[in-house]
């Protein structure tokens, strides 16, 4: 690669993983702009020119992005992201304060400001989840970005929205590990600077903690924890649950980007208040304390 004229080799530096290449390009990047992308994934022809021109027109925001796409061999056609943003957003202000389900998740094929960039630092002791909790605190200190209108990225690999193919929802790293080394951190880091976690980190647990249980949903069940390590999992989820407001849990705003149906989430609702979590068989039973007395009743879901 570094015979090509387009290409820089910064360093022969040998990395651990893809969050310690990415923070090495960093330190060494010198230009105005920065993106992150991975190999088989493709910006469109518009791609640079739309995103320079709404960072001139909207000087403040940190980042542009775009339209994202899975162009893996799986589908027939282009998959469209969960978490895109509507048509009439495209070209504007977004500011996820005022809505929260526009948070953005991704940091590859998103355009960003390199001094904004530079600013924060990637966890690289994150197994999984390093970009997204790089974005996401980005975000926490800027509230607005520009999605462009005419442009896009394909990705080659599916991410955490697809629930059928994303590759980590195979591995037990990224159930019980995930919550307590990232989603607890960010729920408690949120609610210890702002007082309160804000909406669109609630809106991102619920999402996040929901895709974990759509991975597994009927025919998907990956059978990767034993009973004892189920049930972990499931207390640490209801620990991340504990400070996501019902609005989001009952998803009584309808966002179609959650993606599970009413009845789950009543359960994830019940989910959070039961005492405690047991796996009997190819149940979870939750414990609930009942409001009158100290007895408690047992509720079993499938």
């Amino acid at each position: 690669i570094g015979n090509l004229s387009i290409c820089k080799v910064i360093s022969t530096k040998s990395v651990k993983n893809e969050a310690e290449a990415c923070k090495l390009a960093a330190e060494n990047a010198t230009g105005k702009y920065i993106t992150v992308c991975r190999c088989g994934d493709i910006f469109s022809d518009t791609y640079f020119c739309q995103c320079l021109s709404a960072f001139e027109e909207f000087e403040n925001v940190p980042f542009v992005a775009v339209q994202r796409y899975c162009i893996n061999p799986v589908y027939k056609d282009k998959k469209a992201n969960r978490l895109n943003k509507e048509k009439a957003l495209l070209g504007k202000v977004i500011n996820i304060n005022s809505l929260p389900s526009k948070v953005n998740n991704e940091v590859c094929g998103t355009l960003f400001r390199t001094e904004v960039f530079k600013k924060y630092q990637i966890n690289t002791k994150l197994r999984y989840e390093y970009f997204q909790d790089f974005i996401i605190r980005i975000q926490m200190d800027y509230p607005e970005y520009i999605v462009a209108g005419n442009a896009e990225y394909q990705f080659f690999m599916p991410l955490e929205d697809d629930s059928a193919y994303f590759v980590p929802s195979n591995h037990i790293e990224w159930y019980k590990e995930s919550m307590e080394e990232f989603l607890l951190p960010l729920a408690k880091d949120s609610k210890e600077r702002f007082g309160e976690v804000p909406g669109f980190i609630q809106y991102y647990l619920m999402f996040a903690v929901s895709s974990r249980f759509l991975a597994n949903m009927n025919n998907r069940n990956k059978r990767n924890m034993d009973d004892n390590q189920l049930a972990e999992f499931f207390q640490s989820a209801r620990q991340v649950m504990n400070y996501i407001d019902d609005l989001y849990v009952l998803n009584t705003n309808k966002f179609k980007s959650l993606g599970y149906s009413e009845e789950a989430a009543e359960m994830f609702c019940e989910y959070i208040g039961c005492e405690s979590v047991q796996v009997i068989g190819s149940k979870f039973v939750l414990f609930m304390q009942k409001p009158k007395d100290s007895q408690y009743d047992l509720k079993s879901i499938k």
